[in-house]
């Protein structure tokens, strides 16, 4: 459960500081069972899935706002076309950033037992 931080300012560092300090928190306790050999390696991931993941936020609220699609012409002269707004360029880029993080963290996470995994574990097991 993500907790979420009331801003004034979307570009605050202060904001951004909070947000990603909150997010890292809660990776930390989501991966908290990865064997400490492995643990200055999950942290910078760590670190890098927070400030990705605060980005990511601050992108799908922009696109929820101005849209995927933005109307462009590269002069006053030419007539002008739809295409797709940076933020919505960013955000894809971001997101399978983050998505790699959060896989690489997952594959380090120790193999549960049969007895403590879940329904999806016991089919793959089987």
């Amino acid at each position: 459960m993500t907790t979420k931080i009331q801003r004034n300012d979307a570009h605050s560092e202060e904001f951004m500081r909070s947000a990603e300090q909150m997010e890292r928190e809660r990776l930390l306790a989501l991966y908290q069972n990865i064997p400490d050999k492995k643990l200055k390696l999950v942290l910078g991931l760590i670190d890098e899935a927070a400030r990705d993941k605060v980005r990511l936020d601050n992108l799908w609220e922009d696109i929820a706002k101005n849209g995927e699609w933005e109307w462009f012409s590269q002069s006053d002269k030419t007539e002008p076309y739809r295409r797709e707004s940076v933020a919505s360029k960013q955000a894809n880029n971001v997101q399978k950033n983050y998505m790699n993080i959060i896989a690489r963290l997952d594959s380090m996470l120790p193999i549960e037992s049969e007895e403590g995994g879940d329904e999806l574990d016991a089919f793959i097991a089987e």
